[in-house]
């Protein structure tokens, strides 16, 4: 069983509200109740969302108190709603049978890590386990939404008409770039890109896959729904805040397929809390909106070595890190983590799971048959530094 880390939640997510003197005017400890215009209880939040089918939650990815306000949400639906889906953004729609197994309980965690290819799209299970678990003990089905990445990629090179027909297939026929306000919200992020700021036709095909993306991501849930057949049959939806933000990307577009009635729920950081404010009513970005401290977690921690698939052949040993510092070095053939035994990439980050830098561990490892180990410090990755721009890529955008 792989180790959960435990992160605590601040009081924004579930204490008794403290009145503002303005809703939306700072942040409150409760809940904003966009919707009505006051601060409101987690329970008060819930009471609502059960009321109706359909419920978006957006996430800063890499906050840990946002997926935690995430499975708090979904747990408490579960216990109000006997049938209810979860679906993901995490997920693109070919990993659906992975996800039926999961949900049935038929894989194990390391099992379902290697199917799903978690590792090789999203790093951090020590966020989003504690989400599946729960829709895996719960026995909530897991719904794959988003569209395969070679998709929206080629998209972003060649705009929706010149997608050749086998890839047009996959996505959904009617794709709507006429709404202005999400055009003018998605203009702003691109133009956050260097060199694109009057890049106009570079632009027109990232809005076309970004339009394709939310598309996508909105039929999965109404189509899973429709599958499920059951009048009472509720879906949550995941997915990063510029997705359900403002109603436009996900939300409204799934309304339009279903005519479902729908609630959105907005966790954002407390430090970049706007000057003006958060407009509520029929202005609101959001129904309801929770206040969270920015986001703590140091990172994933990496040990410095490059594997060579399937045997353990190290590649690559990175210097200052902890592997250099065991005493590891290239053509070596790593054996184990603290005594978890390591034979690939997966293993390694299941070694690691639940660990930070600064933490000590020890490597046990081959060299020309000869056993030896050593310990080391666990480091973070070094700092990002993107490549010059050549296309703006959809699906990072800040605060997603």
């Amino acid at each position: 069983m792989i180790r959960p880390r435990r992160f605590l939640l601040l009081a924004a997510a579930g204490l008794a509200a403290a009145c503002a003197s303005i809703p939306g005017k700072e942040p409150v400890d409760g809940v904003l109740d966009a919707r009505l215009e006051r601060v409101a209880t987690f329970e008060d939040m819930v009471e609502d969302l059960a009321t109706v089918r359909m419920v978006f939650v957006g996430e800063s990815h890499t906050n840990p108190e946002h997926h935690e306000i995430q499975r708090r949400i979904l747990a408490a639906l579960a216990d109000r709603r006997p049938h209810l889906l979860l679906g993901m953004e995490m997920f693109e729609r070919p990993y659906q049978p992975v996800l039926d197994r999961w949900s049935a309980g038929r894989l194990s965690e390391e099992a379902f890590l290697r199917e799903a290819n978690w590792f090789g799209q999203w790093s951090r299970w020590d966020l989003y386990g504690p989400i599946l678990r729960l829709a895996r003990d719960r026995g909530i089905r897991v719904v794959a939404l988003n569209a395969e990445r070679t998709v929206i990629r080629d998209v972003n090179r060649a705009g929706l008409g010149g997608l050749p027909p086998w890839e047009r297939a996959k996505i959904p026929s009617f794709i709507d770039t006429s709404v202005k306000a999400h055009e003018k919200s998605i203009r702003e992020v691109f133009s956050a890109h260097p060199g694109m700021e009057n890049a106009e036709e570079r632009f027109r095909r990232f809005y076309e896959a970004q339009c394709t993306w939310d598309e996508t991501m909105a039929e999965s849930a109404v189509r899973a729904l429709a599958a499920d057949g059951r009048p009472d049959a509720a879906i949550v939806v995941l997915a990063g805040a510029m997705h359900v933000k403002d109603f436009h990307a996900i939300p409204e577009r799934a309304r339009r397929r279903c005519g479902l009635d729908y609630r959105v729920v907005f966790p954002t950081e407390r430090e970049g809390f706007p000057k003006g404010g958060i407009a509520t009513g029929p202005g609101r970005p959001a129904d309801y909106v929770l206040f969270t401290g920015p986001s703590l977690d140091p990172g994933s921690p990496r040990l410095g070595v490059s594997l060579r698939g399937g045997d353990a052949l190290l590649k690559e040993v990175a210097e200052g890190t902890a592997a250099a510092e065991a005493g590891l070095r290239p053509g070596d053939r790593l054996l184990a983590v603290d005594d978890l035994p390591v034979q690939d990439e997966v293993d390694l980050k299941l070694a690691l799971e639940g660990k930070v830098p600064g933490d000590r561990v020890r490597v046990l490892w081959t060299r020309e048959g000869t056993a030896l180990e050593g310990t080391g410090t666990l480091t973070a990755p070094p700092p990002f530094a993107p490549p010059p721009a050549k296309e703006a890529a959809p699906g990072k955008a800040p605060g997603q």
